[in-house]
């Protein structure tokens, strides 16, 4: 079967024990990759993946993109993502027809890999904003394909939030954490066709810096750790502002129900009912979105309606007795998100977040 599905296709693997690139190989058939254990006679198991046979491409190199993810709740889940990253290049002009995947340096876009070649880091990565302006420039759909990218990434988390739920449940049987999160470090290639595929999740990204002056790869990860700190550690109570903006969305005839306040029976022409838990989750996103900084929420957001029956889809994978947490309370925050005061949107292209990015470059070089 397999011999039919994947005939014609070629195949990139690697090894679970190594990382910047080390043992990564091209099969270009199935008999190729029937052989796998030839390449790898100290490993039980590796990461097999189809590979892209088409990959946009810029200035005739390969490049992927390292998008740094926030999440701070699984169940429900709540995601951001930081709206400068890197765009990592081959350092070698690709080509499709060769044979193995060809030279390292043309298949492979691991800065760590590549730099052995004598290239500085910054001729090897470019900001998301130089890439969102080159593609603009040429005629590609910049807007759409960061849109397609978001969507990819919460779909990847939201298929993970049941497995998520089981590990948690193993550790300890109440899994809220109050300023608990976990950084990501998500690895995205597009195709031609503008169709963007995540190649990996990085549960530890590295931070490490190049050291070089003025170095665009070593401000966007500053950048992005000190607004994560600032997103995740505020104190501010924002009590008040949620209760205005649950009232205001029950005058909208949007109706609501309090576990708390005995509103929730039976009987109840409710919309949704609020628990203690659901109470707290909301308070969190009200407080991280007024420090959200470079970082943008990409889920629960006012494009939540997208993701609806993917939700009631993966209600029925959840462990036997979990709450309905994730799929309750997804309707009202996507409603809530409508509202303007609840921020989640900002462009690539937003000026006061650029301006900020340069202030504080120029802070630093002071």
């Amino acid at each position: 079967k397999a011999r039919t599905v994947y005939k014609g296709k070629s195949f990139i693997a690697k090894p679970t024990d190594r990382g910047e690139g080390n043992g990564i190989n091209v099969l270009d058939n199935i008999r190729e990759l029937a052989n796998w254990k030839a390449l790898y006679p100290e490993n039980d198991e590796i990461v097999v993946q189809t590979y892209l046979p088409n990959p946009l491409l810029i200035n005739q190199r390969k490049w992927d993109m390292r998008t740094y993810v926030l999440v701070t709740s699984v169940h429900p889940l709540r995601v951001y993502m930081y709206r400068d990253g890197l765009v990592r290049f081959a350092s070698s002009i690709y080509d499709a027809n060769a044979k193995g995947g060809g030279k390292k340096t043309a298949f492979l876009t691991n800065t760590s890999v590549n730099k052995k070649a004598g290239i500085d880091v910054e001729d090897l990565t470019w900001p998301f904003p130089k890439v969102y302006a080159y593609m603009k420039k040429v005629g590609i759909d910049a807007d759409l394909l960061w849109e397609r990218i978001e969507r990819a990434v919460v779909q990847l988390l939201l298929s993970a939030e049941p497995q998520f739920v089981r590990g948690f449940k193993k550790l300890q049987n109440d899994y809220t954490c109050v300023n608990c999160y976990q950084l990501l470090g998500v690895d995205v290639i597009v195709d031609s066709d503008l169709v963007p595929r995540v190649i990996e999740v990085n549960g530890e990204p590295s931070m490490q810096l190049s050291g070089e002056k003025d170095s665009h790869y070593d401000f966007t990860k500053k950048s992005m750790a000190h607004d994560l700190v600032a997103l995740i550690y505020s104190r501010d109570s924002f009590a008040s502002a949620l209760a205005n903006d649950l009232t205001e969305l029950e005058l909208s005839g949007y109706a609501i129900g309090y576990e708390d306040l005995g509103s929730c029976g039976d009987g109840a022409a409710v919309e949704i009912c609020l628990r203690k838990h659901d109470i707290e989750y909301l308070l969190d996103m009200k407080k991280e979105e007024q420090n959200m900084g470079g970082f943008r929420r990409i889920y629960p957001n006012k494009i939540g309606d997208y993701y609806t029956k993917y939700l009631n889809h993966l209600e029925s994978k959840m462990p036997y007795g979990t709450d309905r947490s994730t799929p309750r309370i997804h309707k009202l925050i996507t409603e809530l998100s409508k509202q303007s005061k609840w921020k989640s949107d900002n462009s690539v292209e937003d000026d006061a977040f650029f301006k900020g990015r340069e202030e504080q470059r120029d802070e630093e070089e002071d």
